[in-house]
């Protein structure tokens, strides 16, 4: 039987402000995903701790937020959210940004 290699961890970037080329993230357990924003004020909204071991993470203005993919995560599809705090709205434009872990 052959050994398969170890795959290097990924760190992945998401512009909270401009959404566009981060809606579906593939990512694997381990995987680091860095949200950061530039004049408002945010609120990371996930499905289940199973992802991060917590639901909510708030950003603060000109900040960054770096969370890694739990080891244990269940691969499958995660619709989360992204409450803008100066703005009331969800970011997205009616479309829940995703992270898809395999």
């Amino acid at each position: 039987m052959r050994a398969i290699p170890a795959r290097d961890k990924a760190n992945y970037d998401v512009n909270i402000t401009n959404l566009k080329n981060s809606m579906r993230m593939v990512v694997n357990p381990g995987d680091t995903i860095t949200w950061f924003t530039t004049d408002d004020t945010v609120t990371l909204i996930f499905p289940t701790v199973a992802l991060f071991g917590e639901i909510n993470y708030l950003i603060l203005p000109h900040s960054q937020m770096s969370l890694t993919i739990a080891p244990t995560a269940s691969p499958g599809e995660y619709p989360y959210a992204i409450y803008n705090h100066t703005t009331n709205k969800l970011e997205g434009d009616g479309t829940e940004p995703q992270i898809i872990i395999v």
